[in-house]
């Protein structure tokens, strides 16, 4: 008599238990599939082999492969891929390289003035005494600057540009070993053929090879090498004659910007970080191997946000991991609205919303971001055309700020509205990874010669108004779905050096 109720007691136990592991299924279960619908089930696997190669790296291979299984592909790369990119120092194609054309046109050359510098004291007395239309060129050689960084007072005008430049790229390399390098205060100035080596022994310590404020409108960057920063070029409004102004009209342009290791920082990580500025222009620039090691681990290839305007991203080729990998970083490729902005103080006017109006997205190739390879962020107004990305989770429209035409582009992944953000979808390809694979040489080193075009070679909608393509070559009436196109001679290879069509 006295078993029966240790008897009864055990079911009860037992009952229980079933009970409460079948809720939590049902939970577990219900959870996994709102996410899915949510965000997209793709976003949900991500997020959960993030999670593990956080917490449990031992454990992360594993979640991958049961990820994997039930048929979600996880962009990004890992460790033992196998995908061999060629060094940076010697990649071929997209961005800086020795021989590319100057910025300058040869009556310029013919009748600005001739300042030729040696050291850094030369310098700093040439950027201080500079004049419009001067060139002040850097004879071959390193120059080591720390401790502070390098103002830029002067004023240039938009028909006589002060020049700092090195005849040709691979001459001069300037080694930082301070926060900030080139600060930029005055307008009008073009920076060319430079290597800027972020050397600092705390990632904390180098922020920024260039920093362009309030007054320096009309600011090119033009053919560097800047490497191994939290943010190479920064642009942010300061006060200006007691009223707040912002670096309007820069244009970034084929340059090669990339780290060398995992950024060991809290810090925001973006290689082009602009809050408040309008009408940038990011053009042919390669942007590689930007990863956060602490923090939110969360960095972006460039955004422009903090109610910024007219904006353009084109022409660029984005690795998010081409050399540097670590599974653990989530990396974005480009932005417009980034991650938002901190308070309405750094915003234009006074207010963030939206973060961005009337930008364009065209022609980009981005690669291998574990992440969305363009991501809109309260930004009205956009245009996201003929893009191709691959391996990546595809482009997000995010918040009802956002809207965006999308049409024509070439992608894996998803095109998703999140949160309210509204997209009018136009000829876009989505497919998985292992169809774009089969459509060319070697998708995953950035070989784009196509194999198959049957999907995308005239395929697209001629209402995308876009004139050219990647490399700068003219688009048919009937333009093919992506960045390049093919129909027009074949097409060209973001990693051959192509120089574009002015």
């Amino acid at each position: 008599m006295q078993g029966l109720p240790l008897r009864r007691l055990r079911r009860i136990l037992v009952g229980y238990l079933v009970a409460v592991a079948v809720l939590l299924h049902v939970f577990a279960i219900g959870g996994a599939v709102f996410v899915g619908l949510r965000y997209g089930f793709g976003a949900a696997g991500r997020k959960a082999v993030l999670v593990a190669e956080q917490s449990v790296p031992h454990r992360a291979r594993f979640v991958r492969r049961l990820v994997a299984m039930v048929g979600i592909e996880v962009p990004g790369r890992t460790a033992d891929d196998g995908i061999q990119f060629p060094s940076l120092s010697d990649w071929p194609g997209r961005g800086a390289f020795p021989g590319a054309p100057s910025a300058l046109r040869s009556e310029d050359e013919a009748t600005s003035r001739l300042v030729e510098v040696a050291t850094v004291d030369d310098l700093q007395r040439a950027l201080e005494a500079a004049r419009p239309g001067d060139r002040i060129t850097l004879l071959p050689g390193r120059y080591g600057i720390e401790g502070r960084s390098v103002p830029v007072h002067a004023h240039g005008l938009p028909s006589s540009p002060i020049v700092v430049r090195a005849r040709r790229l691979g001459d001069v390399v300037i080694e930082l070993d301070t926060l900030e390098g080139f600060l930029v205060l005055g307008s009008h100035w073009i920076f060319e053929n430079l290597e800027v080596h972020g050397v600092c022994d705390a990632h904390d310590d180098c922020e920024h090879a260039f920093h362009i404020v309030g007054g320096g409108q009309g600011t090119r960057i033009h053919n560097c090498v800047l490497r191994d920063f939290n943010a190479a070029i920064k642009g942010n409004g300061t006060e200006v004659d007691g009223r707040r102004q912002f670096p309007d009209g820069v244009l970034i342009e084929g340059n090669s910007i990339y780290n060398t290791t995992v950024r060991n920082t809290e810090n925001p990580v973006t290689p082009i970080d602009v809050v408040g500025a309008d009408d940038w222009v990011v053009r042919g620039n390669l942007i590689a191997d930007f990863a956060k090691g602490r923090g939110d681990r969360i960095s972006y290839a460039a955004f422009l946000k903090g109610h910024s305007a007219r904006g353009v991203f084109e022409r660029n080729l984005v690795v998010c991991e081409m050399h540097v990998i670590d599974p653990g970083a989530v990396r974005v490729g480009l932005s417009l609205g980034g991650g938002g902005s901190v308070g309405a103080s750094t915003c234009r006017d006074g207010t963030c919303s939206p973060e961005h109006e009337e930008g364009t997205l065209r022609n980009n190739v981005v690669l291998h971001c574990n992440d969305a390879g363009i991501y809109l962020n309260r930004s009205a107004g956009t245009t996201v055309l003929h893009n191709t990305l691959y391996d990546t989770l595809g482009i997000d429209v995010d918040f009802p700020e956002s809207q965006a035409l999308v049409a024509n582009n070439l992608l894996t992944g998803a095109i998703r509205e999140r949160r309210g953000g509204e997209s009018e979808p136009s000829h876009n390809l989505a497919v998985a990874p292992e169809e774009f694979t089969r459509w060319f040489s070697d998708p995953d080193v950035a070989d784009l010669r196509i194999e198959d075009g049957s999907r995308i070679v005239d395929r697209g909608d001629p209402r995308g108004r876009v004139p050219d393509d990647f490399c700068g070559g003219q688009r048919s009436d009937a333009p093919d779905i992506g960045a390049i196109e093919y129909s027009a001679g074949g097409g060209c290879d973001p990693r051959d050096r192509n120089v574009e069509a002015p």
